[in-house]
């Protein structure tokens, strides 16, 4: 199990709990207005994103606003400061960027999920060193020096020695989770089941999982169909988080029927909170 917190709330990840919900919403990629805004340096649009990804029940939520040409450091600093003071939610601060993560770690005084490295040597490693005075909850994309496998077999032994590295160094395993790398089915017809069948290994072995759901569906038509039957795919092998868009309420509560489903949300409790709350929103 892993835990992340922030000053009002806690979030676990792991194998059997009701599966955590991360918000995408923060960040430009594929959007041309907001990486306007984050070229001007104007973060006024957080208030409204993040407000909205609560309302849709996100348990935590994503802050990336890399860019290139842009002072990332600074951005994400200040994006982490504001989204803090706005949501309750634990953070997950995503960057391509390991200056820019140990910066926004250093002023993020709670625990949160922290992404992404890779399984490359020079990447995990030293985020590793960095983050032990205070580990954050840190996600390690299972692929090395050879790139992304496509078999299952292979990013498992990337989590292994990342573990047997961790265990060396000190750094504690109930604070790694490992992203299983949902790719697009459109380009290798075996991505989805070689994703899953990652996900099903590891937490068998008790490590939580997640992936960014809405690659899977990627050059594909009618995406939400194949994002909601993967998630739920995804959470019945145990996936522990879901990187998505929590503002589709049909792919946020297929995921909550997935959980009632799974056993991971015994007696329906919290998808029937979620549907009385859309009762009323709705």
């Amino acid at each position: 199990m892993v835990e992340v917190f922030s000053k009002n709330r806690k979030v676990t990840l792991g194998p059997g709990q009701p599966t955590v919900i991360i918000g995408e919403r923060i960040n430009p990629t594929g959007k041309p207005q907001l990486q306007e805004k984050i070229r001007k340096g104007d973060l006024f649009f957080l208030p409204e994103l993040v407000g909205a990804q609560e309302k849709a029940w996100a348990d935590m939520i994503g802050v990336n606003v890399g860019l290139p040409g842009t002072a990332e450091k600074e951005l994400l600093c200040q994006a982490v400061e504001a989204v803090s003071r706005i949501s309750d939610r634990p953070l997950y601060l995503d960057s391509s960027l390991p200056e820019a993560l140990i910066v926004a770690w250093e002023n993020y005084p709670y625990k949160p999920l922290v992404g992404s490295c890779t399984g490359e040597d020079r990447s995990y490693k030293m985020l590793m060193e960095r983050f032990l005075p205070r580990p954050p909850a840190l996600v390690v994309m299972l692929h090395d020096e050879q790139g992304i496998a496509k078999q299952a077999k292979d990013r498992l032994r990337v989590a292994e020695k990342v573990l047997n590295q961790a265990v060396q160094m000190g750094y504690p395993v109930d604070s790694l989770v490992f992203d299983c790398l949902a790719m697009t089915v459109g380009a290798d017809p075996l991505a989805g089941k070689e994703c899953l069948d990652c996900i099903r290994e590891l937490a068998g072995q008790g490590l939580p999982t997640l992936i960014g759901l809405s690659n899977i569906s990627f050059g594909m038509p009618e995406r939400t169909l194949f994002n909601k039957v993967f998630a739920a795919m995804a959470v019945k092998a145990g996936v522990a988080g879901l990187i998505l868009n929590p503002n589709s309420p049909e792919l946020v509560a297929a995921v909550k029927a997935a959980d009632v489903l799974s056993n991971r949300d015994p007696y329906a409790t919290l998808f029937l909170e979620y549907y009385r709350s859309q009762m009323i929103s709705g």
